[in-house]
């Protein structure tokens, strides 16, 4: 009896002992690994649209400008702000070489309804007998002066460089300006002409003059911006962008036109003049665009 005991018991410890060892031979429940997150890919060529509003300021100043001699009220100076709105296209590629790090280059063309006038009048008087040889003569009438500015297009040259937040991408920008400045000017007066014969007491006269000149300017951008990837379809991208647009010193010299008519002597005069104008324009724009990312 002690000897079965014994024997038992010899293989309960051997059964007790092989347990871990056969255990060992069966593989541990699979757990598949967990998803690794998909950051958003920045790289790659772009090309969109956009709409947005400029508020520009040209401090023209215009000399030699008048009626045949006759003063024009109010176009000396001018503190002009050429506003409205603008829309265009940009294009761009990205470069990604850090998770946080993107830059740019960039350019953009942009149409523009940007203008402003202003206009000013008041009595007006002059000693010009416009080719009356009954002198002495004189001129006595109420003129205004309108004088306009209009920035018609403009375009950049920029880099960006930016910090990406997964999809979405903050950055600041820079680079080159151009565009094209119109700059115009509208003199007229209707009054009393007198001379010493025909008329000694008085005949109507009224008198006109203009002036228009396009200058393309260049100059530099700096400005800033937020861009970000729409749900679902992730080539489809969102922008916000400010841009502060100085295309520097737009100044001309050239001759322009006047009439003058007296119907009663009668006498059309036309003549010409010298005027010159010099103006600082800088811009403000506010936009934004969409746009479409190839690859990443």
């Amino acid at each position: 009896m002690k000897a079965l005991l014994h024997r038992c018991g010899i293989a309960l410890v051997a059964t007790f002992l092989a347990g871990p060892l056969f255990a060992a031979d069966y593989p541990a429940p699979y757990s598949p690994p967990l998803p690794v997150a998909q950051l958003y890919d920045w790289s790659g060529f772009y090309f969109g649209g956009n709409l947005g509003y400029g508020l520009a300021k040209d401090s023209l100043g215009v000399s030699g400008f008048d009626v045949d001699g006759v003063a024009v009220p109010g176009s000396s100076f001018a503190a002009l702000r050429p506003n409205g709105i603008i829309g265009g296209l940009q294009a761009g590629y990205n470069w990604q070489p850090a998770k946080n790090f993107v830059y740019s280059i960039e350019t953009d063309f942009q149409w523009s309804g940007q203008k402003d006038s202003i206009t000013a009048a008041g009595p007006v008087a002059s000693a010009s007998c416009f080719g009356d040889p009954n002198g002495p003569c004189s001129v006595a009438a109420t003129g205004s002066g309108t004088l306009a500015a209009k920035i018609d297009w403009f375009g950049t040259l920029r880099g960006r460089l930016g910090f990406a937040a997964d999809d979405v991408l903050i950055y600041g920008t820079g680079g080159f300006a151009y565009g094209s400045v119109k700059t115009s000017g509208l003199g007229a007066f209707a009054g009393t002409f007198t001379d010493a014969t025909t008329c000694a007491g008085g005949c109507p006269a009224s008198g006109n003059s203009f002036f228009d000149d396009t200058r393309t300017k260049l100059g530099w951008t700096v400005g800033a911006g937020v861009e970000g990837a729409l749900p679902y379809t992730k080539n489809w991208i969102l922008r916000a962008e400010y841009l502060y647009v100085d295309l520097g010193t737009v100044a001309s010299s050239g001759a322009f036109n006047s009439t003058v008519s007296i119907p009663a002597i009668p006498l059309i005069q036309n003549a010409s003049g010298t005027v010159s104008h010099s103006s600082h324009v800088t811009d403000q724009i506010l936009r934004i665009g969409i746009s479409y990312k190839f690859g990443g």
